[in-house]
C-alpha cells in the first residue's frame, strides 16, 4: 500500500514536471481530467502570459523604453525575480531648438540672433532592471521615445528695422542751426553780436563797428587806386568802411570827376556793380573789413516820389548780390530830408516808407544787417522804440556834425540818439567836425563811448567835407589834418 502510494506520488511528480516542461516550451494542449474530452485553455494555471508587449513606441524620443515585460505568470512561484526591466531610457531629447532669432535689426544693427537652441537631450536611460522576477513580464515596451523635438525655432526675426539712424545731422540743420549762421552779425537788444556758430549766444562776441566813410567806388580811380585807399584806411585800426552809391538823379558837387559820371540807374547797374562796387567790396573783405553799401540819396521821399521808386529798384537789384555775404550791411536810404515837421513825430510819418525799403531787402537777403536813418538828414530817430521797424536785425542811423552844436540841434540829436540806443543799436554812419573844432569833436566822441555807438567818420578824402586829409588828388599825397588826427587817435581805443 505504501509502495503504491509512493509510486502514485512519483507518477504525479513526473506528470507535474512534464507539464512544467510543456508550459516552458509553450504551444501545447492539456487534456481535461473530466470525462469531457474537449480541449480547454487551462485557466486556473494563471500563466495568462498577457505579454501585452504594448510596444506603444510613441517615440516621443523621451525614449522611456519602459519594457516592463509583465509576463504575469501568476503561478505563485513568487521567486521575486519580477524582472520589470523598466529600461525607461527616457532620452527626452526635447530638442526645443527655440532658435528665436529675434534679429531686431533696428539698424543700429543690433542683430541679436539669440539662437538659444537648448537641445536638452536628457537621455536618462534609467534602465532600473530591478529584476524582481515576479515574472509579470508585461513587456509593455511602451518605448514612448517622446522625442518631442518641438524645435520651436520661432525665428521671429522681427527685423523691425526701425533704422533709428535718425541722422539729425545737427547740422540738426534744425535750422535755427546757429552753425549755419556762423560769421553773421545780428542784433541783441541794443548791441551787435557776432555769431560764432557754437549754438550758445552767451558766448557770442559783442562787436563795436568802428571805421571810416569812403567816397563812391566810381570816384576812387580819380584819387589813385581803390586798393591803395583801402590799404591806407586799414592802418587806422578800423573794422568797417562805408561805400556811398550815388543815384543818377542825385549827383552833386562832390561827385565831379567820377569815372562813371551818371551814377547808379537801372541801365548802369551791372557796369556799376562789376567795375566798381564789387571789386571794392571784395578787396575790403579780403582785408578783414565789414562793408556798408549805402544808397546815398539826399532828398525827400514820399509814397509817390521817384526817389521811392528808384530806391526800391536799387535794393531789388543790389540785395541779392550779397545775400550770402556776412560782411556786407545795407543802409537803405542815406538822408531823407522830409522837413515838413521837425519834431520827433516826423519819424512816425517816415517809418512806413522805411519799412517798405526794409521789406524789399528782406525779400532777397534774409540775414544782412539793415541800417535805417530818419527824417531831417537822419537826425530824428528818437521814437524808434515806440514805432520800430518790424525786423529782427535793424540798426538805427543818425548823422551828427559839429555845426549842429551851433544851435539846439546838437542837443536834440544827442537826445534822440540816447533814447533809441537804450533799446536798439545805433550807428553814426556820418559824423565829423571842421579841422579845428576839437570841442565839438570831443562831444561827439563822448556820446559814442557813453552809449556804445557804432560809427564811420566822414570822410576819408582830401576834398569831401569834412575831410580828414590835406594834400593833392592822388591818395599817396594825403596827410592828416587836425580833424584827421583826432579821428585816427580815437580809433586806437577800439
Amino acid at each position: 500500500m505504501n509502495l503504491l502510494k509512493k509510486k502514485k506520488k512519483a507518477d504525479d511528480l513526473t506528470t507535474a514536471v512534464f507539464l512544467v516542461f510543456l508550459l516552458a516550451v509553450g504551444g501545447f494542449s492539456v487534456l481535461s481530467c473530466s470525462t469531457d474530452d474537449s480541449v480547454v485553455t487551462p485557466e486556473s494555471d494563471a500563466d495568462s502570459d498577457s505579454d501585452s508587449d504594448s510596444d506603444s513606441d510613441a517615440d516621443a524620443d523621451g525614449d522611456s523604453d519602459a519594457d516592463s515585460d509583465s509576463d504575469a505568470d501568476g503561478d505563485s512561484d513568487t521567486d521575486g525575480d519580477s524582472d520589470t526591466d523598466s529600461d525607461s531610457d527616457a532620452d527626452s531629447d526635447s530638442d526645443t531648438d527655440s532658435d528665436t532669432d529675434t534679429d531686431s535689426d533696428t539698424d543700429t544693427d543690433s542683430d541679436t540672433d539669440t539662437d538659444s537652441d537648448s537641445d536638452t537631450d536628457s537621455d536618462t536611460d534609467a534602465d532600473s532592471d530591478s529584476d524582481t522576477d515576479s515574472d509579470s513580464d508585461t513587456d509593455s515596451d511602451s518605448d514612448t521615445d517622446s522625442d518631442s523635438d518641438t524645435d520651436t525655432d520661432s525665428d521671429t526675426d522681427t527685423d523691425s528695422d526701425t533704422d533709428t539712424d535718425s541722422d539729425t545731422d545737427a547740422d540738426t540743420d534744425s535750422d535755427t542751426d546757429a552753425d549755419g549762421d556762423a560769421g553773421w552779425l545780428y542784433t541783441s537788444g541794443n548791441t551787435i553780436k557776432l555769431n560764432d556758430g557754437d549754438g550758445n549766444t552767451a558766448n557770442d562776441q559783442t562787436i563795436i563797428l568802428h571805421g571810416l566813410a569812403m567816397t563812391d567806388p566810381a570816384m576812387m580811380p580819380k584819387d589813385g587806386s581803390m586798393t591803395a585807399q583801402i590799404d591806407k584806411a586799414v592802418e587806422w585800426n578800423i573794422n568797417i568802411i562805408r561805400l556811398p552809391i550815388y543815384p543818377s538823379d542825385a549827383m552833386h558837387g562832390d561827385t565831379s570827376g567820377m569815372t562813371l559820371t551818371t551814377g547808379w540807374s537801372a541801365s548802369t547797374a551791372n557796369e556799376y556793380f562789376t567795375d566798381y562796387i564789387d571789386p571794392t567790396v571784395q578787396y575790403a573783405i579780403s582785408k578783414g573789413l565789414y562793408v556798408i553799401v549805402d544808397w546815398h540819396y539826399i532828398t525827400d521821399v514820399t509814397d509817390s516820389s521817384a526817389s521811392k521808386t528808384n530806391t526800391e529798384a536799387f535794393w531789388a537789384n543790389m540785395a541779392p548780390r550779397y545775400a550770402d555775404e556776412p560782411n556786407v550791411l545795407y543802409e537803405v536810404y542815406n538822408e531823407p530830408i522830409n522837413t515838413t515837421s521837425n519834431d520827433e513825430y516826423a519819424w512816425d510819418s517816415y517809418q512806413p516808407i522805411a519799412q517798405g525799403f526794409v521789406d524789399v531787402v528782406r525779400t532777397y537777403a534774409p540775414n544782412n544787417l539793415i541800417l535805417v536813418g530818419g527824417p531831417k538828414w537822419s537826425q530824428i530817430i528818437g521814437r524808434c522804440d515806440d514805432v520800430p521797424i518790424e525786423d529782427d536785425n535793424i540798426v538805427y542811423v543818425a548823422h551828427l556834425y559839429g555845426m549842429h552844436y551851433d544851435g539846439v540841434d546838437g542837443t536834440t540829436i544827442e537826445a534822440a540818439v540816447t533814447d533809441c540806443a537804450d533799446t536798439y543799436p545805433v550807428m553814426l554812419t556820418e559824423w565829423g567836425v571842421d579841422a579845428g573844432d576839437t570841442a565839438d569833436a570831443t562831444a561827439i566822441m563822448n556820446l559814442i563811448t557813453a552809449n556804445n555807438l557804432h560809427f564811420t567818420a566822414w570822410a576819408f578824402h582830401n576834398a569831401w567835407w569834412p575831410n580828414l586829409f590835406s594834400g593833392g588828388e592822388e591818395c599817396s599825397t594825403w596827410t592828416n589834418n587836425a580833424y584827421g588826427d583826432v579821428v585816427q587817435n580815437f580809433l586806437t581805443q577800439f
